[in-house]
């Protein structure tokens, strides 16, 4: 109906997305050969540029010091893992993931008036735990029987 009734709009909605569509192609065109420029700098000099830039983006978008805040805190904790050798991916994820489970982990029980035990009624569910505590205790075999190769 949109189509019949109110055809202009769909026509300027069209026009514009082709007009923005080369707009973009332009733009990219003409900073694509300072970015490569950029991203080929030495990592600090990286770092120098984007780490001003991230703070004042942060609190400006939410319109909240918060986030700026917990910018640092975060970029102390990613460089002790660094130092020490740790994988920061199950950190990412966990921060990025975990809201989603924890909040999904929530409804589930409230569904199930608390009965944990309904995971275990589901065959993909319990399928899927299987296969995660398979996985994670063949991680901690290997990873001890590394420790005792390397000893």
């Amino acid at each position: 109906m949109l189509f019949e009734r109110s055809a202009d709009v769909v026509y300027g909605l069209y026009g514009g997305l082709l007009i923005a569509n080369i707009a973009m192609l332009l733009v990219g065109m003409v900073i694509l050969s300072p970015c490569i420029w950029l991203v080929n700098r030495p990592k600090p000099y990286l770092i120098a540029f984007i780490l001003p830039s991230c703070s004042p983006a942060s609190i400006r978008s939410t319109k909240a010091s918060s986030i700026s805040a917990s910018c640092s805190p975060t970029g102390v904790l990613g460089y002790g893992l660094r130092y020490f050798g740790v994988s920061s991916l199950p950190v990412v994820l966990g921060v990025v993931l975990g809201y989603m489970v924890e909040s999904n982990y929530r409804r589930s029980l409230v569904l199930s008036s608390g009965d944990p035990l309904v995971f275990l009624e589901n065959p993909i569910s319990l399928g899927l735990l299987l296969t995660a505590t398979g996985l994670l205790l063949y991680s901690l075999i290997r990873e001890r029987r590394q420790a005792k190769a390397a000893a």
